[in-house]
């Protein structure tokens, strides 16, 4: 995407690796992007210039942020008063518990890290408005209309 000349912001999640910028490539350097989330607070907070994937090293800016809990609870339907075990619905308590280390292109250098933080929320609006959209158990359906004229889809 870099080479089309486009930004991009998005999210470092589970065990990719980084490591900043300036100091030299070494494996003792590379840290797991978990050990970042003990520096995480309410307040979004821009890291220095970092490498992210070890594998495949990509220059990137991070900024960390937690989320204050919404105090959510998914209920089991049988009995209201106990939260639910399901694992789908563990993984997404986990997923939200989780600090947010928001990763964009370094030529992004624009926004402040609070507005990275809001670029990356309205990204994931957007993409879950599209997923309900397309999904035919909560939206549209629209990925079952197979109407492939651009006629047709703007009747739909």
């Amino acid at each position: 995407m870099s080479a089309m000349g486009w930004d991009w912001v998005g999210r470092l999640r589970g065990r990719t690796q980084v490591k900043p910028q300036d100091v030299p490539d070494d494996a003792a350097q590379w840290i797991d992007s978990r050990r970042l989330h003990a520096l995480a607070s309410n307040r979004a907070r821009e890291l220095p210039p970092m490498q992210a994937n070890r594998s495949d090293p990509l220059d990137c800016r991070l900024v960390l942020y937690a989320k204050t809990p919404q105090g959510r609870q998914q209920r089991n339907r049988r009995s209201p008063a106990k939260v639910s075990r399901a694992s789908s619905s563990l993984k997404a308590a986990a997923r939200e518990r989780e600090p947010w280390l928001i990763v964009a292109s370094p030529q992004l250098h624009a926004p402040s890290a609070k507005q990275l933080v809001n670029l990356y929320a309205r990204r994931m609006q957007i993409e879950l408005a599209f997923r309900d959209l397309k999904s035919h158990r909560y939206g549209q359906a629209m990925e079952d209309s197979l109407t492939r004229r651009g006629e047709r889809l703007q009747i739909l």
